[in-house]
């Protein structure tokens, strides 16, 4: 009898430990998933933030520099942003786009025939035009970009630049300030996008206490 339920015990941990690595490897493969054309959906993605802030001609201020318009706060990993404005690609000016290092795409946009195509964006310091590099995904869209950002810069301040169209601003920091931008939010608000990390890490804790569970019954029946 007790035998067979240390077996049994053995086997459900097997059984734990295949889920956990089926998931990891799942998450890991479908980080930014490059073959889907759902990306271009509105409920798949987010409008990029603070959109009028960076344009190259916005300097870094007091006004821009709050840690939430940093991309390290603003944006997130495994996300897809739109934005009808198109990453700058060529080098900017340090302390550009509303902060102290910009960044650009080093390279060209794809057309919307190309599909979803990788990115690198280049860290404009004082010293160098590409003095590290961000790793993202680029889809064209047609009506507009997403983008999905491999990494992100660890430290702030610091943010990709766009072509930002200044003549609908109304205001130094409203990244919702025309029809259009006010309607594509209203379609697509933060909250439809799922974010798969809360998931897995619920997951990753419910099946590490069934774990731990399950291994105290396994000494349980060592001792009797």
């Amino acid at each position: 009898m007790k035998r067979n339920i240390n077996e049994g015990v053995s086997l459900m941990m097997k059984d734990i430990y295949l889920i956990l690595a089926i998931v990891f490897f799942k998450k890991a493969s479908s980080l930014c998933d490059s073959t889907s054309s759902e990306v271009c959906k509105l409920n798949y993605n987010k409008e990029l933030p603070y959109v009028y802030d960076r344009h190259p001609s916005i300097d870094h201020s007091s006004s821009t520099d709050d840690t939430k318009y940093c991309d390290l706060h603003a944006l997130q990993h495994d996300v897809w942003y739109r934005s009808s404005y198109n990453l700058i690609t060529e080098c900017v000016d340090h302390r550009k786009c509303g902060t102290s290092d910009p960044i650009w795409l080093n390279g060209s946009l794809p057309a919307d025939t190309e599909g979803t195509v990788d990115g690198v964006g280049c860290v404009k310091t004082f010293s160098s035009c590409c003095e590290s590099t961000i790793a993202l995904k680029i889809r064209n869209c047609t009506y507009y970009m997403v983008y999905c950002f491999l990494d992100l810069h660890s430290s702030c301040h610091s943010r990709f630049c766009l072509d930002t169209d200044l003549s609908v601003e109304t205001t130094t920091v409203a990244p919702t300030t025309t029809v259009t931008i006010v309607s594509e939010t209203t379609e697509s608000s933060p909250q439809e996008v799922k974010d798969p990390g809360k998931f897995l890490v619920t997951l990753f804790s419910f099946l590490a206490l069934i774990i731990q569970f399950l291994k105290c019954i396994e000494l349980v029946l060592q001792v009797v």
